[in-house]
């Protein structure tokens, strides 16, 4: 049985989960889903994820956007309201940040490239 990669995405919108899902699972990742942060915290300390994608603009935002809890978590963030993705990221504590709507081809090779390291 060979390593499949485990990405949490977290994210408040159905569709973008979807989206995110469905070109993640298509390149072998195994994906889990969050609908918020509180729960998105609970999922990533449960299952412990190599990789976290997290919205930094939705309601019931816990503690998702305190990467704290695991200082060693890959964590890229994904914002529709913020023209400066990167300083948002750099901000939060994260690898690297992503406008919406994400650009699946560069997500995909930025999640490779993460998880190669």
């Amino acid at each position: 049985m060979s390593f499949r990669p485990t990405i949490l995405i977290i994210d408040d919108s159905p569709d973008v989960r979807g989206i995110l899902r469905e070109a993640l699972a298509t390149e072998g990742y195994e994906v889990l889903e969050a609908a918020d942060g509180r729960e998105g915290v609970r999922v990533y300390k449960e299952n412990q994820p190599d990789l976290a994608l997290v919205d930094i603009v939705m309601p019931e935002k816990g503690r998702h956007r305190d990467v704290a809890f695991d200082p060693d978590a890959v964590v890229f963030t994904m914002s529709g309201r913020s023209e400066d993705y990167q300083e948002v990221a750099r901000v939060v504590g994260a690898r690297r940040g992503f406008g919406k709507p994400v650009r699946l081809e560069e997500l995909l090779e930025a999640v490779e490239e993460a998880l190669q390291t």
